[in-house]
């Protein structure tokens, strides 16, 4: 089911949208995570980037997100970070829907797509190694180690035969599959995901000047993290969420959670296993303007990162200036239990995408110098941009397939009637036989006048 349908279940009835969604190709990055040298895996770490944005039928852009996807292959299984770096609306209209029911969707379709469909290619030149223990003389070196694998793979298909050039006299290079011709990444077969973010209250993320549009909700740091919480509650069953807030004791924090699914939330975070012991600076990711990968970088100038545990790096994150001033600012992670990761065997079974794909430069293009270079104060310039501006940029860039989704949304509101129930006036029907009240003039006796 494609993201359109997820979108109009939560929007009014009748009610016409458009979604407009770019997406970054999948690039091969440096770990945001400074794993250990003697790991017994190494990793690769793979990015998306996503901007998904809902425009109504009067070409206004109402909301939008910007998602990032870390991708680690750690050998025999992948981890899936989703970090929310942006969730901003523009204000110039009312709102008919509710901004957080719309936000579970575009989370929860991330969390269902299927990581085969990103389509990502093996790194050109790059395998994943395992570190050799040069004292095991079972170790084979990578020539010996392929020539078994192929071996492997002739005795389980002998098929598999055909799909290598050199021994395929016909030359049928049809039988080769899509897959293998685009040279396409082979995922191991579970994943655990995890989802991060952390609250920061301002007055606009995404759309520069929307702060002054009459509509706009600003709320304050405390406002925020409870709105984010509630609706990250309601997306996910039986994950393991974990809430921190720096310079703030537990009794504090608990209170943030008491509302919440008991089950799956606890104070804490949801890197290492032994925070008393692990270091940090193994351990955490740094993240685009996240101020605890600010406050690791600091330690790394100090020449600290080798000594600091993550509880002590949580302890000491609390006394940053940007934790002990302004607005609270709240850690939240989410981790999910492992999941399988299963190739679409066909088109029917993949999960469509209205992706426009970009690569880094053109996506850093379009948000940097189009969309976050307009006022969002004028209702002119916002259409332009929809209808003129986005259409052209991606035109010269040769895209031809459609820019802007239409969603018609089909969530029907329920009526609460107005009308106040009357309670009935009880009207006493006894009758009790009083007595005449006594006339007492008629006791009193007047004093003669002499």
């Amino acid at each position: 089911m494609t993201l359109q349908d997820e979108l109009s279940k939560q929007l009014p009835q009748y009610s016409k949208f458009k979604l407009f969604h770019i997406q970054t190709k999948p690039t091969y990055i440096k770990s945001p995570i400074h794993f250990q040298p003697l790991k017994l895996e190494q990793v690769q770490t793979i990015k998306i980037r996503h901007l998904i944005q809902l425009i109504d039928e009067d070409d206004l852009i109402v909301l939008g997100i910007e998602i990032y996807i870390y991708i680690q292959m750690f050998g025999d299984r992948v981890e899936q970070t989703i970090f929310i770096s942006k969730c901003d609306t523009v204000g110039l209209t009312k709102l008919k829907f509710k901004v957080n029911d719309v936000i579970q969707v575009i989370i929860n379709w991330l969390i269902n797509y299927n990581l085969y469909d990103y389509k990502i290619k093996v790194k050109s030149g790059g395998k994943v190694y395992k570190p050799i223990d040069r004292n095991d003389k079972n170790n084979d070196n990578d020539t010996i180690i392929a020539i078994k694998k192929l071996i492997t793979k002739l005795n389980s298909n002998p098929q598999f035969l055909q799909t290598l050039p050199y021994y395929n006299d016909n030359n049928n290079s049809t039988k080769i599959s899509n897959d293998q011709q685009k040279n396409l990444l082979t995922l191991p077969l579970k994943q655990t995901i995890k989802l991060c973010l952390f609250t920061k209250a301002a007055n606009q993320y995404l759309y520069p000047y929307s702060s002054k549009n009459s509509f706009k909700h600003i709320i304050n740091g405390i406002q925020l993290l409870k709105w984010w919480l509630k609706t990250i509650d309601k997306t996910f069953t039986n994950w393991n969420c974990r809430l921190l807030i720096p310079g703030s004791d537990d009794l504090s924090t608990q209170k943030f959670l008491n509302d919440l699914n008991i089950n799956q939330w606890k104070i804490g975070n949801i890197y290492g296993d032994n925070n008393d012991k692990e270091l940090a600076i193994h351990s955490i990711p740094v993240y685009p303007d996240d101020p605890k990968g600010r406050f690791l970088e600091h330690l790394i100038v100090e020449n600290r990162y080798h000594k600091l545990t993550i509880n002590q790096f949580y302890h000491e994150l609390g006394f940053r200036q940007e934790f002990r001033l302004g607005n609270l600012v709240g850690l939240i992670g989410c981790k999910s239990n492992e999941i399988d990761i299963i190739p679409p065997v066909n088109k029917e079974q993949q999960i469509s995408s209205a992706a426009v794909i970009l690569t880094i430069h053109q996506y850093k293009q379009l948000v940097n110098n189009l969309i976050k270079a307009e006022s969002f104060t004028n209702k002119n310039d916002i259409q332009n941009l929809i209808r003129e501006k986005i259409p052209n940029y991606l035109e010269r860039l040769g895209n031809e397939d459609m820019i802007y989704h239409e969603i018609i949304g089909n969530k029907v509101e329920t009526v609460v009637s107005t009308t106040t129930k009357v309670t009935p006036q009880v009207i006493n029907t006894l009758t009790v036989k009083r007595k005449a009240p006594t006339d007492l003039t008629n006791l009193i006796k007047k004093k003669k006048k002499k």
